[in-house]
């Protein structure tokens, strides 16, 4: 199989997540973030990245539908602590209105409604 040089890939970062380990010796960092490889669609990666170069190294790239179920098998396995998911939890339906039996999907506000049933 021949090898592939760096140089014939291009990756752009669209959204940058979050750290996951800071190092101290250089201004790489394992993070999270939405990164297009090859003018391709983002995909979720987790990898070393340095976002004072844009670049990024070896890591592993999700699609949405992965991601999902990573979380499902680290929540089935007892990954994460139970206060760190209600702090997710909250934080997630801070960024919605939801209304019971809402009969359009945006307020007078024009914020995004949920209508969800309990």
């Amino acid at each position: 199989m021949p090898k592939i040089a760096p140089e014939d890939f291009s990756c752009e970062i669209k959204d940058f997540i979050g750290v996951l380990k800071e190092s101290d010796k250089h201004d790489w960092c394992k993070a999270v973030a939405k990164i297009s490889w090859n003018g391709r669609p983002a995909t979720l990666d987790i990898r070393n990245i340095n976002m004072a170069k844009g670049e990024a190294r070896k890591g592993i790239s999700l699609t949405d539908e992965e991601a999902d179920r990573l979380t499902d098998i680290l929540l089935e396995n007892d990954y994460g602590s139970l206060e760190a998911i209600k702090e997710a939890l909250d934080r997630k339906r801070s960024r919605f209105t939801i209304m019971n039996q809402a009969s359009n999907c945006f307020d007078d506000n024009e914020k995004y409604v949920i209508n969800i049933s309990l």
